[in-house]
């Protein structure tokens, strides 16, 4: 399965719903049914530091993540280490980290 959110899925109060939505999966609770997840596309959705919050959401059955152009720079880069280092995204195969500063 694909998820593709545009900028205003990632914003303000329909952010916080694609966080719940991403922690429902996780959990495999609240009689939502499981997605298997392979791409997610946060494309140009102006994310910020906002992204920090969703790495530990992430399901684990991702295979390919795109992040470009987000403005995301190295506090949202240690976490994304952190996630990364731990082996919390086995399957992934594909990381588009273009158009963000990536520095301090």
């Amino acid at each position: 399965k694909t998820l593709k959110c545009g900028p205003h899925v990632c914003k303000d109060a329909c952010l916080s719903v694609l966080l719940d939505f991403l922690r429902l999966q996780a959990s495999g609770g609240g009689g939502a049914p499981s997605l298997c997840l392979k791409t997610l596309n946060l494309a140009s959705c102006d994310l910020g530091e906002a992204v920090v919050t969703l790495f530990p959401l992430l399901p684990r059955s991702l295979e390919q993540i795109d992040l470009s152009g987000n403005r995301l720079r190295s506090e949202a880069m240690e976490a994304l280490g952190s996630v990364l280092s731990f082996g919390w995204l086995p399957n992934l195969v594909s990381l588009n980290l273009s158009d963000n500063p990536l520095g301090p």
